[in-house]
């Protein structure tokens, strides 16, 4: 979703964002709880480098059901390009906020730290990086439970995929980013290379298999109607 599309949305909803929605101990327990959702995310991405079958286990105590599965399919995608993402969050603060309902939290979260994406298998020198970014983040918890978990973000500023800018929209922050060439180690260029070995074998055997189900499924049809 663009930023612009997410204020319309609070906009037709009729809800806005103001400096004193929660108090300071909230504020800082949703910068927490996203701080470390960003950590475990790009930590998720190098166990899916090293095939774990338990990649998303942490991310589940952090993430809704939405927000889970928009970032499994995110993590696949990065890992399948070779593309590393990692986030350490040094200092934040709910910039704006306001509560939907005693469980549910839309907040402007602003963090300074570093998140670092490289592409370690193509070409594309000049990988992203940034030290200050701004998101507008939706936090909500069960009914009765004092954790919060986020069930979506909208970015705030640009991010790459495959050596492509995939978010051509003006940043949260007038910080920005910046592009230069960030080293990695051979182990982890190798563990990428063999990563994508491996997803690229499994897709085309479920390429195969669905061909062979399709065809099995117009004999059976033929076979009944003839």
């Amino acid at each position: 979703m663009k930023i612009k599309d997410f204020k319309q949305g609070l906009k037709r909803a009729k809800i806005r964002l103001e400096n004193d929605a929660v108090d300071n101990q909230l504020a800082q327990s949703l910068v927490e709880t996203y701080a470390w959702a960003q950590f475990v995310y790009g930590q998720s991405i190098r166990r899916c480098f090293a095939d774990s079958s338990n990649y998303l286990d942490q991310l589940k105590s952090q993430l809704g059901r939405f927000s889970l599965s928009t970032m499994h399919d995110e993590i696949i995608a990065k890992a399948s390009n070779g593309i590393i993402d990692d986030v350490l969050v040094n200092h934040g603060k709910v910039v704006s906020a306001q509560k939907i309902s005693p469980d549910l939290i839309i907040a402007k979260v602003q963090v300074s730290g570093i998140d670092s994406e490289v592409n370690v298998l193509s070409d594309f020198n000049s990988s992203f990086k940034r030290q200050q970014w701004t998101d507008y983040v939706v936090f909500g918890r069960k009914q009765g439970s004092a954790q919060w978990k986020i069930y979506n973000i909208v970015y705030g500023a640009h991010f790459h995929l495959n050596g492509e800018d995939f978010n051509h929209q003006q940043s949260l922050d007038i910080s920005g980013y910046t592009e230069e060439h960030l080293e990695v180690s051979p182990e982890l260029v190798k563990s990428a290379e063999d990563y994508k070995k491996r997803f690229n074998r499994r897709k085309n055997v479920k390429t195969v298999v669905r061909w062979i189900v399709f065809i099995l499924g117009l004999l059976f049809v033929n076979h009944i109607l003839g």
